[in-house]
């Protein structure tokens, strides 16, 4: 069984682990310099009746949702820390969503540092954390109160995972062995180990393994689970997996399929020239482009729908934060492998070859280069290349423009209306969850448009134990005296909006009212 940790920074997620393990999953230099979790963090937690769990850390800075993500893939149980101090803040909600798009079955909430707060503000927090299950697939979680510094609430809080944990439905141990690597890294003495969550079947020592999207084989050296040495890693368990056969793969396979064809052409005597080299670099590159170009393809055509979806799709502005990194990391990983590898495998190797008297080839295989009739059409692809992308960006520059000339036409009765000094000021739209555009208009005494100069804008919501910010960007539109204001509120709910203008009509500010829908 594997718990796994969500919820805002500086919340206490590591320090409940510590309390509760008695294990830092702080590990690194810089996480304890930085007094903040960077990468996933583990620990073995031992419950009455349930036995010995994982318990998996993860960052709860926004920059590091990533990784958040990887840590709360397979987990059994989600454990939502809320500080009493502060109440449920922006992450807190992040990772709920990422909780409900993984499915996790189970959730559990640890309001935490409740040796900070007196009981009033600390039902409050609670209210708000149950709240935030209103509108959510997941049931209603249990909330204990708890403090890692005084010890209040530890034990309940291990009978509360205990009993969630002893309904929990067992993985398939039948099915085949799957495990998503988390970590790769090589140990003196022992070679490469992988780690992971174990999500179906077995795997007993010395069996052998498929390693994907290589396909490469290895065999199961040892496996340690919670620090001790297992006959066998299970489903539902945390496992670091000792593989032979396999040198440590971090992104550089390319590399092993070039040494691979290097060797072989040496072991049967084809090693002698460049010529010779670069029939065994077009060898060793032949056998990874294609599950290399199939697994890009695969990655791709998974992760470009999500950043195509609507963004008021709920956990969509969320996952497009995850998948942007992502799809980046596949493009410049195919680069690599694909092109730049087998030049410096040349380059390297070259160094290596027998002096014959044979004339040498190219530096760069022939294969590589473009032939003549490909030189002088390439001039041509460039000039297309360069024209379609500017037909795009100009396309969608015109795109911007006409939006912005139909959102200046103001049509339907204002949201809202103020007087500022001796001028009133409309507000014209509806703002929504997410990314949402209100037009605003200054008109004078006479009723005609005025221009005002700077806009500034800004909205607020305050709720017991927390407060949302949301800035706005307020651009001039045509006629003078309108402006187009956008904005993105995190929630829906009442907040108060604030608008200031400075310029030749002076200065002056207001506030208003402003419902944001679902």
């Amino acid at each position: 069984m594997i718990i796994g940790t969500a919820g805002h920074i500086d919340h206490g997620k590591t320090a409940l682990v510590k309390a509760l393990t008695g294990v830092d999953a702080d590990r690194l230099p810089e996480e304890k310099r930085r007094g903040i979790t960077i990468d996933l963090g583990f620990a073995p937690l031992f419950l009455e009746g349930v036995g010995t769990v994982g318990v998996i850390d993860v960052p709860g800075h926004e920059d590091f949702v990533r990784s958040m993500l990887v840590g709360a893939s397979g987990i059994d149980l989600g454990l939502l820390v809320v500080a009493a101090d502060e109440g449920v803040m922006p992450q807190t909600r992040e990772h709920l969503l990422i909780l409900e798009l993984l499915r996790i079955p189970q959730v559990v909430v640890a309001v935490t540092k409740s040796d900070l707060v007196d009981d009033e503000w600390m039902e409050l927090v609670r209210a708000d954390a149950l709240a935030l299950f209103n509108d959510s697939p997941l049931a209603t979680p249990p909330v204990v109160s708890c403090s890692s510094r005084t010890s209040a609430g530890l034990d309940e809080l291990r009978s509360v995972l205990a009993k969630c944990l002893a309904n929990a439905k067992p993985r398939a141990s039948d099915d085949l062995f799957r495990m998503p690597v988390d970590r790769a890294f090589s140990v003196k003495g022992t070679g490469t180990v992988a780690t992971g969550t174990v999500w179906s079947g077995e795997l007993p020592v010395e069996a052998s393994l498929v390693v994907l999207p290589s396909g490469k084989t290895a065999r199961a050296r040892r496996i340690e689970q919670h620090g001790n040495s297992a006959d066998v890693a299970r489903a539902g368990g945390r496992a670091a997996i000792a593989l032979a056969g396999l040198d440590a793969e971090t992104g550089v396979v390319m590399l092993l399929y070039l040494d691979h064809a290097w060797e072989k052409f040496r072991g049967e005597g084809r090693m002698n020239n460049t010529r010779d080299l670069h029939d065994a670099v077009i060898e060793g590159a032949v056998g990874r482009v294609r599950p290399k170009i199939m697994t890009v393809s695969a990655i791709l055509f998974g992760l470009l729908p999500i950043m195509w979806s609507p963004v008021t799709q709920a956990g969509a502005d969320v996952m497009k934060r995850i998948t942007a990194p992502m799809i980046g990391g596949v493009v410049t990983s195919a680069l690599l492998e694909l092109l730049i590898y087998p030049v410096i495998h040349v380059f390297w190797r070259r160094r290596e070859l027998e002096d014959q008297t044979e004339a040498e080839a190219p530096l760069i295989p022939s294969e590589l280069v473009p032939s003549e009739r490909m030189r002088q059409r390439l001039p041509k692809i460039i000039a297309l290349t360069v024209a379609i992308v500017l037909i795009l960006f100009g396309g969608k520059f015109v795109w911007q423009k006409i939006a912005a000339s139909k959102a200046a036409v103001v049509q339907g009765t204002p949201i809202a209306t103020q007087a500022i000094n001796d001028l009133t000021v409309k507000l014209y739209g509806q703002a929504r969850k997410g990314p949402s555009e209100l037009l605003i208009e200054f008109r004078d005494a006479n009723d005609q448009l005025v221009d005002v100069g700077d806009v500034k804008m800004d909205a607020n919501m305050n709720m017991p134990g927390m407060q949302m910010h949301s800035g706005a960007t307020v651009e001039r539109t045509k006629p003078a005296g309108q402006y187009r204001a956008k904005i993105k509120p995190d929630m829906a709910g009442d907040w108060m909006a604030k608008l200031s203008f400075q310029g030749p009509r002076g200065n002056g500010q207001t506030t208003f009212n402003l419902n944001v829908k679902q």
